[in-house]
């Protein structure tokens, strides 16, 4: 007959010799770990555990973003690391530039914020069929409070550690850091080993027993997300403080919120007024011109626009080539031998372009008009015109000679040709 749940076919002997039947009862044995009640207490067990304690996984987890002292270390003397001269164990500094080319987080807060969901949405396919997307994100916030708050490097952490914080396996752990490490979003800094016999007896006889070195990592924003990662400021209606509350409501904004300070300020907005079109068309003239005339070279062509505005856009559209003609007569008819220089300007240059060009008509004195080249111009009938000169009587009882506007300037030029001396 088979055995029963109750009843086993064979049996151990007794010490009178007599086999006595196995009896295995239908037992269950089930143990549920008590959470204990006491905040103070779950506090005393995760800061002084090596792992984290059965129960507390859950409740880690939701305050490691802001407590992540909360995490359990492999070694306690790790905790206060920074604070002790002589640490336990065996350690090792990172090599220099081993950092070199990795981006740091903004914060931790950022980075799990918008990084890491932008990262996850972009590239499905990365974990597709080797991690759940909750465990993936679970994973990298627990694994990231070992890092450096204000960089984001030097996470040190055993994978078993972090399983038992996650209350997963470890190589969910395993596999969730090859997705991460595919994405960008982790970077190995120096890999984890056995520790050789001469440093294992140099951390026994410092009181520890360290068998190996955990991997170092570093949590970066991946350079291929370019802009898309970019933080929003949520828009919300401030909670209503009460008395009992201390805080701020604007200790709640994005920690990448403006602060007030001065950089903070927004860009100067770009001048949206356009440039006339008369004015833009006498720049270009001033380039050209810039080019013929080598007292003009100094000055920058968008200066040279507004006087030569009125000829780049006349009826008969002025060259280069055309001032300089026109500028060249208008020095003949004032009587000045040889070419202006540099040298005789004492003032900017666009300054006496623009008082000799007072003295040209855009129509009148083009060198391609019919009156230019008049072989025989008449001059006007006005009585103070004197073959196209007027005597104008200006400041302070100095007199000052301009072009009659009703003469051709052919008549200048036959007056200015006169080789006979006014005496």
């Amino acid at each position: 007959m088979l055995p029963t749940l109750t009843e086993s076919a064979s049996g151990y002997p007794d010490r009178h010799g007599c086999h006595t039947p196995i009896v295995r009862q239908t037992v269950e044995h089930t143990h549920t770990a008590v959470l204990p009640d006491d905040p103070k207490e779950r506090r005393r067990l995760a800061l002084t555990s090596r792992e984290c304690p059965e129960g507390l996984s859950a409740w880690v987890q939701r305050r490691c973003l802001r407590s992540p002292q909360l995490l359990p270390r492999r070694h306690q003397t790790d905790r206060w690391r920074a604070r002790t001269t002589n640490p336990a164990g065996v350690h090792y500094e990172t090599p220099e530039g081993a950092y070199s080319g990795i981006q740091a987080w903004r914060s931790r807060e950022h980075w799990l914020t918008y990084v890491v969901p932008t990262a996850i949405a972009l590239m499905p396919e990365k974990r597709a069929g080797r991690v759940s997307e909750d465990l993936l994100r679970r994973y990298l916030l627990v694994r990231s409070g070992y890092a450096h708050a204000a960089t984001g490097r030097g996470a040190i952490v055993r994978p078993d550690t972090l399983a038992s914080v996650l209350d997963c396996t470890t190589r969910q752990v395993q596999n969730a850091q090859r997705v991460a490490r595919d994405m960008g979003l982790e970077v190995v800094i120096q890999k984890g080993r056995m520790l050789t016999w001469a440093e294992r007896m140099r951390a026994r006889r410092s009181g520890s027993h360290q068998r190996g070195l955990a991997t170092e990592v570093a949590f970066t924003s991946p350079s291929h997300l370019g802009k898309t990662a970019v933080e929003h400021v949520d828009v919300f209606t401030p909670p209503k403080r009460s008395k009992t509350s201390q805080k701020s409501h604007l200790k709640l904004l994005s920690p990448s919120a403006a602060s007030g300070d001065t950089k903070d300020a927004a860009p100067p907005r770009a001048s949206t007024r356009r440039v006339p079109a008369a004015r833009r068309a006498g720049t270009r003239l001033g380039e050209d011109l810039r080019k013929l005339l080598p007292w003009l070279r100094t000055e920058r062509p968008g200066r040279l626009g507004p006087p030569l505005a009125r000829f780049a856009t006349a009826a008969t559209p002025w060259s280069a080539q055309d001032v300089a003609i026109a500028l060249a007569d208008l020095a003949t008819r004032r009587g000045h031998a040889g070419q202006l220089t540099a040298d005789h300007i004492n003032t900017r240059p666009a300054v006496v372009l623009a008082g000799l060009l007072r003295e040209l008509d855009p129509e009148a004195d083009h060198p391609t008009a019919a009156a230019f080249h008049d072989q025989d111009p008449t001059p006007c009938n006005r009585p103070d015109c004197d073959h196209g000169w007027l005597t104008l009587e200006g400041h302070r009882g100095h007199t000052t000679v301009a072009p009659c506007p009703t003469c051709p300037p052919g008549v200048r030029t036959l007056h200015d040709q006169d080789d006979e001396a006014e005496f």
